[in-house]
């Protein structure tokens, strides 16, 4: 944007900028109220296919310049697909962003904070209802927790029991994904232009197995996983 008088950097470039965003045949406008600039500015045009290789390849940190680019190019490319971008959800020219409960950054995910306090902060479970209630939750974030099956196993069991007596070896394994969660270390994104490794083995009729990438040297786990075998 020529003669902008506000850096396009910050928490939210969009609330910086006190931006609206229009979308009018094919192409992206950001109305800034500012009388020197004028009130409507039309950004170029870029091909909304394929996705430029600067977003798909984009790996922080990114000098300024650059954040400015590719966050034109995205919001063109949004535009023309038809796409609305809310200034309220936007999360711009940031160093980590939250999707969908996790926190994106630098190549990693991580279970937010939230999420994780919100599920630790149940009660034991009164009611076969709510237990599935607290399963679901948890189950939501089963990629994180290593042995999720193994340590889930009595919760399952017993919701085939006709009443929900707590037991001790129920109410351990309650606690302990929990404990799991509170501990759930960061996952690497998958890379699809680098090689997996599968590692898996058996328990207790449980196929159980950790997915990883080299970072490195390191071998970094990208998710967890387990299911239960046939019989």
């Amino acid at each position: 944007m020529p003669n902008c008088p506000q850096p396009l950097f910050g928490r939210d470039l969009l609330s910086l900028l006190n931006a609206k965003i229009l979308f009018e045949g094919g192409r992206v406008k950001l109305e800034i109220p500012d009388e020197e600039i004028g009130k409507i500015f039309v950004i170029q045009e870029v091909d909304p296919t394929p996705i430029p290789d600067e977003i798909s390849n984009a790996v922080v940190p990114w000098d300024r310049r650059t954040c400015v680019n590719l966050t034109i190019a995205l919001l063109n490319m949004l535009g023309q697909a038809g796409y609305r971008v809310s200034k309220e959800k936007a999360q711009l020219v940031r160093k980590s962003v939250l999707y969908l409960g996790c926190e994106l950054a630098q190549g990693q995910r991580r279970l937010g904070t939230n999420r994780v306090e919100a599920i630790c902060s149940i009660p034991l479970p009164r009611s076969h209802q709510e237990l599935r209630s607290f399963l679901g939750m948890v189950g939501w974030c089963r990629l994180w927790i290593l042995n999720f099956g193994l340590i889930a196993k009595p919760l399952y069991e017993a919701l085939k029991e006709p009443q929900l007596d707590w037991t001790p070896v129920w109410k351990k394994a309650f606690l302990d994904l929990k404990q799991a969660l509170k501990e759930a270390l960061a996952l690497g994104l998958p890379d699809l232009n680098k090689d997996f490794q599968l590692y898996v083995y058996e328990r207790q009729k449980l196929a159980l197995g950790v997915l990883t990438q080299k970072l490195g040297s390191w071998k970094r786990p990208v998710g967890y996983f387990s299911k239960q075998l046939d019989a």
